[in-house]
């Protein structure tokens, strides 16, 4: 799985290059929003079948502040193994092959976009 976040990280600083440089933040932010969004569908998932619903309104903004400190600590993470890194995964994927640079591409764009829908899914629908 590390080396599809790394493909992430590489095809969104590349994306972000002209504005933000090789240090590829937007990127790191992007990953780790996307990955928060995945481990909070799991979470949510669970709790939802754990904790009732008027417990889990009682205690909502907890739960915001819950999602936070897991994407400060997601950014944390993904920002040392990332720092300095696009380099090296520029040269791993540098002449790949255009139609499979298009569908690796898609396949990337298609999970960020995933990831905030399939969590607002279960947020909403899985009481």
């Amino acid at each position: 799985m590390n080396t599809f976040f790394d493909y992430i990280f590489y095809r969104t600083t590349e994306l972000f290059i002209s504005r933000s440089g090789r240090r590829g933040l937007p990127a790191i932010s992007v990953i780790s929003l996307a990955q928060g969004f995945m481990i909070g569908g799991v979470i949510n998932l669970i709790l939802n079948r754990i904790i009732t619903k008027p417990i889990r309104e009682l205690h909502y903004q907890e739960f915001g502040y819950v999602g936070a400190i897991l994407f400060c600590l997601l950014f944390y993470i993904n920002y040392r193994k990332y720092e300095g890194k696009y380099n090296k995964l520029r040269f791993k994927w540098k002449d790949e092959e255009p139609t499979k640079r298009f569908y690796k591409g898609l396949l990337v764009a298609i999970t960020l976009i995933l990831a905030p829908i399939i969590f607002t899914i279960v947020s909403n629908f899985s009481h």
